[in-house]
Order: structure tokens, then C-alpha cells, then sequence
């Protein structure tokens, strides 16, 4: 009897155990697009610095990124302040940025052929662009910069994986372009006429989430930003790995990675503090809203503290 009564507490034991076991958790899907300033959350991937089922995605282009963020099949995704600005004044819908991944500081560009020498030389010229938010904006910038219209160029829709190539075949004369694209082109005779350099802190890229995500998911959000970090400190400490493993990434050597990146200011914990804690992006955040509603990019401006998280 006494037996049979250890055998019943322990079926009793056993199944309390496995009652009380944790189910799986469910990765947190990050999705970006091919940017040297996104590779180092590859690396924080490969190298397993996510101390939470993280899974990072890979979308040919930022509007592909966004749709699958939009849909559901992302909860964080990887995009400039414009595109933020875009869709949700477009949708009516919030997402908050909660890191800072890279300021542009020359890596978005307008590369031209060598017989135009400057941004008014791109008058009556065939100028790529790809149809992204950013693109378009790039565009603008340049055109307001140019003192030139629309109506004064001839614009091709040609998405940033396929410019390199439509160099070479003639394609356009000008492309609105970044890396690893604008190395690409460059290295096919083409020069820089206009960059992100020229407007400083209006291409910020970030990663951004829906309030709910940032809610109820703060372990796995706390992870990618501890994982991002430990992939910079890697960089420092390993460059040489580093840049081979993220230029394989963008199909290009660890030398022309290193030098993708002079174009950014990475996202440091020193720079996300500033420009998150400290709301270093609410005043380029107005400026930027202010310009695109102008242009006709935005219907109508929002209060720019809602897209900062935490």
C-alpha cells in the first residue's frame, strides 16, 4: 500500500512539473533591408550575442521590410525617421523607434557619371530612383538643393539592387542610391554630386516597434538592444572578422565594408542615449515632418515624442 501510494505522488509530481514547464518562447522577428549600418545585427545573429530567440530578417528593399512589418510577419522593423514619418501619417498608426542603429553622414547618395559635375548638371537627365520613402526624399533634398523640379529631370523607377547594373548598361545618368550600391557604382567611374552629409541628421536609421511589441515583449526587446551593443564591441575589438563576416553580407571585402562605414555614425550607447533619453530626435524629427508636409510627402504632422520608446 505504501508503495502504491509513492507510485500515485509521484505520476502526481511528475505531471506537476511538466504543467508548470515554460512553453517554447516565440522569437522576436526583426526585419531589415541590405545597409552596411543593419550588419551589425547579423553579426550579433551569427555570433548568438541575443540572449532571446531573436530572428533577423533580410528584405530586398525598405518598402518589402515595411510590408512584412506591417502584416504581421515582423514585429520590429529596421527603417529611416522619413519612412516612420510616412507610413504613419499615412496609416494613422504609431510605431515607436527604441534604438538608434546609424545617423547617414554621406552613405546615402546622388551618384552621376562623370560628365555632370554637379546637382544643376541633372537637369533634362535620366535620374534613378528607387521607390522607397527614403528615395524619394533623397530625391527632394536634392532637387531643393538644385533649385530644380520634377518636371526638370526624367525620373526611372529602378530599385537600389538593380542600379549597379543599370550603370553599367546606361540605363540613367543619375542615381539616387546607398550602399552598398552608391561603392558599387562608384567603383564604375561614377561620382558623388550630393549626400546625407549635405543634410546633416535627417537620415536617421532605427529600429521601431508597435506599443504593444515594446509592452509585452521587454526581455526580447532589452536582448537586441544588449545584442547590438556587444556586435559594436566586437567590431572594435575584432575588426578584421567583423568587416569579413558583414561585407560578405553585402557582397562586397572587409576593406570596402570598412569603408561603407565612414558614411555613418553608428548607433553607440552614447548616441542612442542622447538622441533617445535625452530626445535628441524630437527637434530633427520637427524639422524633418515640417519639410516633408511641405513637399506634399505627409498629409499632416504628428507630435514627434509619440515615435520614441525606451
Amino acid at each position: 500500500m505504501r508503495s502504491f501510494l509513492k507510485l500515485i505522488f509521484g505520476l502526481i509530481l511528475i505531471s506537476t512539473f511538466i504543467g508548470c514547464e515554460k512553453a517554447p518562447q516565440k522569437p522576436l522577428k526583426v526585419g531589415i533591408c541590405q545597409w552596411p549600418g543593419y550588419e551589425p545585427l547579423f553579426l550579433a545573429a551569427q555570433l548568438k550575442f541575443f540572449d532571446y530567440p531573436v530572428k533577423v530578417l533580410r528584405f530586398s528593399s525598405p518598402p518589402k521590410a515595411y510590408q512584412a512589418y506591417n502584416s504581421g510577419a515582423v514585429d520590429v522593423v529596421g527603417l529611416t525617421a522619413d519612412e516612420l514619418l510616412k507610413h504613419s501619417s499615412d496609416n494613422n498608426s504609431i510605431s515607436k523607434i527604441f534604438l538608434v542603429l546609424d545617423i547617414s553622414h554621406g552613405g546615402d547618395a546622388v551618384v552621376a557619371k562623370p560628365t555632370i559635375s554637379s546637382i544643376q548638371d541633372i537637369k533634362g537627365k535620366k535620374v534613378a530612383v528607387e521607390s522607397s520613402v527614403l528615395g524619394q526624399y533623397m530625391l527632394q533634398r536634392t532637387l531643393d538643393n538644385a533649385k530644380l523640379t520634377h518636371d526638370d529631370i526624367d525620373i526611372h523607377n529602378i530599385e537600389i539592387v538593380d542600379q549597379p547594373k543599370a550603370y553599367t548598361e546606361g540605363r540613367a545618368d543619375v542615381f539616387v542610391t546607398f550602399e552598398p550600391s552608391r561603392s558599387l557604382i562608384l567603383k564604375q567611374g561614377g561620382h558623388v554630386i550630393f549626400d546625407s552629409s549635405m543634410i546633416p541628421n535627417e537620415i536617421v536609421d532605427a529600429l521601431a516597434a508597435k506599443p504593444d511589441t515594446l509592452k509585452n515583449v521587454p526581455k526580447g526587446i532589452a536582448a537586441i538592444k544588449r545584442g547590438w551593443y556587444k556586435a559594436l564591441e566586437y567590431m572594435q575589438e575584432h575588426p578584421q572578422k567583423a568587416y569579413t563576416m558583414m561585407g560578405n553580407l553585402e557582397g562586397i571585402g572587409a576593406e570596402e565594408f570598412k569603408e561603407s562605414l565612414n558614411g555613418l555614425k553608428l548607433g553607440t550607447k552614447e548616441l542612442n542615449r542622447k538622441m533617445i533619453q535625452e530626445q535628441g530626435l524630437i527637434e530633427p524629427f520637427k524639422r524633418l515632418q515640417s519639410m516633408m508636409k511641405n513637399k506634399g510627402l505627409i498629409e499632416k504632422e504628428l507630435d514627434p515624442h509619440q515615435f520614441i520608446g525606451n
